[in-house]
């Protein structure tokens, strides 16, 4: 998307933190700087080492300049007609569609859009549903970010867990992280009795259990 020249994006996902982990792998490994803004953070830039990594995430240099919506775009806007800037950038922006409702916000972007086609910026919109309104619809490329599949479970599990797993405790916890059919009372009880077995005593399952929620289980009724 981004080497087609998509300026602006809007991914629909309530899973925000997994999806700006790997946004931010493609811009460092693209060779673009990564910037996020939200309502509370408001812009950031994030840094990465020499191995592509994050380095750091520090305030942007127009941080105190862009706290508002309507500010943020004003600084994009006037970054984009300094003919000179031919860096790539991405800007990931939380939960815009709340100001969705601000005529200036939907002129902008129809601005920013347009101008953004000629050079090698992208606007990404995170938010948990769609909620474009007309205005803006034919300028946006919307996207319905997955869940993450088995693959990607395993990955996080390894991440947060390293230490050896009894593989029948590890294949309920993936089951129960992409379950469809069983009561979640069911993967519960499941997962329940593969823990004592695997920490050996009742005392010892709270040490031993692994907190679904790290990665990204949803139980499905």
């Amino acid at each position: 998307m981004l080497n087609a020249g998509f300026p602006l994006l809007y991914l629909v996902t309530s899973e925000y933190s997994r999806v700006t982990q790997k946004l931010r792998k493609i811009a460092f490994e693209g060779d673009y700087a990564f910037h996020t803004w939200d309502c509370v953070d408001f812009l950031r830039t994030h840094n990465k080492n020499q191995n592509n990594r994050l380095e750091g995430i520090v305030s942007h240099p127009e941080y105190e300049s862009t706290q508002d919506c309507e500010t943020l775009l004003e600084y994009l806007h006037k970054g984009l007609s300094k003919s000179e800037d031919d860096s790539k950038e991405i800007f990931l922006i939380e939960d815009f569609h709340k100001y969705f409702d601000r005529e200036k916000v939907i002129v902008s972007l129809r601005k920013l859009s347009n101008e953004m086609k000629k050079i090698n910026k992208h606007i990404i919109f995170l938010s948990p549903s769609y909620q474009l309104p007309d205005e803006i619809e034919k300028y946006v490329t919307v996207i319905s970010v997955p869940l993450p599949d088995r693959r990607d479970l395993d990955r996080r599990l390894k991440s947060i867990y390293p230490d050896p797993i009894d593989e029948d405790l590890k294949k309920y916890i993936l089951d129960a992280a992409t379950e469809r059919n069983e009561p979640s009372a069911v993967i519960k009880s499941k997962l329940l009795s593969f823990t004592l077995k695997w920490s050996g005593s009742v005392e010892s399952v709270h040490q031993a259990s692994i907190p679904m929620s790290y990665i990204g289980v949803r139980y499905r009724q």
